[in-house]
């Protein structure tokens, strides 16, 4: 269970930083905050998934 804190709070990082790089190339926040979540979902679900499987 600590693993997946671990891939979650590791997630709100790269979100956050993502999102300052979509502001600053002229993206509004709400679009920012979708387009960074939809990224980065798909590779959560995929570690998560994976390391299920694993162990």
């Amino acid at each position: 269970m600590k693993q997946f804190l671990g891939i979650i709070g590791n997630n709100a990082i790269l979100r956050i930083d993502e999102t300052d790089l979509q502001l600053a190339e002229g993206f509004k926040l709400q679009e920012d905050i979708v387009a960074a979540a939809k990224s980065r979902l798909r590779l959560i679900l995929m570690t998560i998934i994976s390391r299920r499987s694993l162990g």
